[in-house]
């Protein structure tokens, strides 16, 4: 997500010394419909589809590597717009965004932008692993499919976690929050602390800069590429195969490996379309070379591109997997169609309208 998330705007409050600084949320454009209600509802449908992944992807019949690492992302995605959803509705949809924030609303706002920026990057990494290992599988399928394994698969996205946690732990202790009393409110205050250097600082966001997006970026773009001119070379190879019974098999998998690998690029590659600008915005960050005000608007259409990417990779899976439909088929018919009274009336209408239900 846009950097923008993770810091407070800081401004004198009137009538106050102007050594102490009150915190406000930033003034983003259209920051009642866009941050208190838009977002907030792409999020709460995220929720939704991504729990309804999670769930159909930890049957035993989809576990694999593959659909444990699509487990993680699913739940990053989640964790990524949810976590900062209540300091959305409340900063955003319910309170005036030009009036300072209360205590501790301040700290739930700070935090819950950082622990959201925290699982953000970890779907990044997670979605780097993903294209890795997919290009491995089909251009070394022997080899891929000993080394990538689903104990492994949990322990990278564990150790993506922490690692993404290590990473942002210092914006955590970047700004130090106490309370003031004016007009009988209890307002935040917010400084600088003292003990980060700017130094330090910006060398963090350079590491976060280049590892956390320009790297995931380039080596998504590059194995990508590979995987899709490997898969148009077995393409070929396998239209001149005999149609014998082994070979028929051997088809039938190749095409199950190429639909699996096409979900795979369009996850990538939709990822790819918003972190790639994203990046590049980053980067200007640090030439200032945007005003406070274009900043903001950059900042409001790259979140929003972030928070419909989450929500997307639900629906690439409904379309290119009919293992995926024929699964959410059945698991939206255990959930609607259970039957009120097994042996009566009901339980036979129950029965019917399951029979005759479909998506």
């Amino acid at each position: 997500m846009s950097q923008n998330l993770s810091a407070n705007n800081m401004t004198a409050a009137s009538g106050m010394d102007t050594a102490i600084h009150t915190c406000m949320p930033y003034p983003y454009p259209s920051s009642f419909f866009i941050y208190g209600v838009l977002l907030p509802t792409i999020a709460i449908f995220t929720l939704i589809t991504n729990s309804l992944i999670i769930t159909i992807f930890m049957r035993r019949s989809m576990r694999t590597p593959t659909s444990v690492l699509l487990i993680g992302l699913a739940i990053g995605d989640i964790l990524a717009g949810n976590v900062i959803l209540p300091s959305y509705i409340y900063v955003y949809g319910l309170h005036n965004s030009d009036q300072y924030l209360p205590f501790p609303m301040c700290i739930f706002y700070d935090y819950g932008a950082i622990f959201g920026a925290i699982f953000h990057q970890t779907s990044t990494w997670i979605t780097m692993v993903l294209g890795i290992q997919r290009f491995i599988v089909v251009a070394f399928p022997l080899q891929g499919r000993r080394f990538f394994t689903i104990r492994k698969s949990v322990v990278c996205i564990v150790l993506v976690n922490f690692i993404s946690l290590i990473m942002y732990s210092p914006s955590f202790f970047s700004t130090k929050y106490s309370k003031v009393t004016v007009n009988g409110t209890v307002l935040c205050i917010c400084d600088d602390n003292s003990d980060i250097s700017d130094g330090a600082e910006g060398t963090m966001s350079i590491l976060r800069c280049v590892f956390g997006q320009l790297v995931p970026c380039t080596v998504l773009t590059i194995t990508t590429i590979l995987l899709i001119r490997r898969l148009g070379a077995e393409k070929k190879q396998m239209m001149k195969i005999r149609a014998d019974e082994n070979r028929a098999r051997e088809r039938r998998d190749f095409r199950h490996i190429r639909r699996t690998s096409l979900m795979v690029i369009l996850i990538v590659t939709t990822f790819l379309m918003v972190e790639f600008p994203n990046g590049i915005y980053f980067a200007f960050m640090f030439v200032d070379s945007l005003t406070m005000e274009e900043n903001l608007k950059v900042a409001t259409i790259m979140n929003t591109l972030v928070y419909v990417v989450n929500h997307i990779n639900f629906w690439i899976y409904v379309t290119l997997s009919s293992h995926f439909r024929k699964t959410l088929k059945r698991l939206i018919r255990s959930f609607f169609c259970k039957s009120k009274d097994s042996n009566g009336k009901n339980g036979s209408f129950e029965s019917t309208r399951c029979r005759n239900f479909d998506l």
